[in-house]
């Protein structure tokens, strides 16, 4: 992380533990949502082709 301090990398090591989901279902609606915003800004250079979330992606522990 090339941090100038270990205080700093302390920091960032809980900045990134903190975004870390929880355990439990995947919204797959807000995940396509996302997907589509990352395609309208990025285009192909981001998501390649995809511009919608693809069936199958997250699976339904519950089916």
């Amino acid at each position: 992380m090339r941090a100038k301090s270990d205080a700093e990398f302390e920091a960032l090591k809980q900045g990134y533990v903190a975004g870390i989901p929880g355990p439990g279902p995947v919204d797959a609606a807000a995940a396509a949502g996302m997907l589509e915003v990352l395609a309208r800004l990025g285009g192909q250079d981001l998501v390649g082709g995809a511009t919608t979330m693809p069936a199958g992606v997250f699976v339904d522990a519950g089916s």
